[in-house]
C-alpha cells in the first residue's frame, strides 16, 4: 500500500530528478533494513516495512529513468531488457543467498542487505546522472 500511494500521489505531487531519488532512496532504504534488525514490537515492524515501501516506491522510478536517459534512443530496448532482467537475477540468487545468510544469523539478510543499499548510495553520490 505504501508503495502504491507513493507513485500514484506522493511522486505526482513532488518532481524529483532521478539523480535526487537514486543519491537519497538507497540509503533510506539500506537504514531502513538494518532498522529491521532491532525492531521490538508490530508497530516497529510494520514502520520498517512502510520505509521499505517508501524507498523502494522512489527507488524504481529513479533507476529506470536515469538509465533510459543515460543512453541513445537506438540503445532504449537494450537497457528496457537489462532493467527487466535485473530483478529477474536477484528473485533466482536471493532466496539461496538469504537462506545462508538466515542460517548464520537470522538478522545477517537485514544487514548484508542494507549495506549493499547503503554502498549503492553512496556510490550514486559521485555518479553523473543524466537529467533530460
Amino acid at each position: 500500500m505504501t508503495t502504491t500511494f507513493m507513485q500514484a500521489v506522493v511522486l505526482q505531487i513532488i518532481h524529483l530528478k532521478p539523480a535526487t531519488l537514486l543519491r537519497i532512496c538507497f540509503l533510506i532504504f539500506g537504514m531502513v533494513l538494518i532498522s529491521i534488525s532491532f525492531v521490538s514490537n508490530l508497530t516497529q515492524f510494520y514502520l520498517a516495512f512502510a520505509g521499505i515501501g517508501i524507498a523502494f516506491s522512489m527507488i524504481t522510478p529513479g533507476l529506470n529513468s536515469a538509465a533510459t536517459l543515460s543512453v541513445e534512443s537506438s540503445e532504449q530496448g537494450e537497457v528496457a531488457g537489462f532493467l527487466s532482467a535485473a530483478p529477474v537475477v536477484g528473485m533466482i540468487f536471493g532466496p539461496t543467498i538469504g537462506t545462508v545468510l538466515y542460517n548464520i544469523d537470522p538478522t545477517y539478510p537485514f544487514y548484508y542487505g542494507g549495506l549493499i543499499a547503503i554502498v549503492l548510495g553512496i556510490y550514486f553520490q559521485f555518479v553523473n546522472v543524466a537529467e533530460n
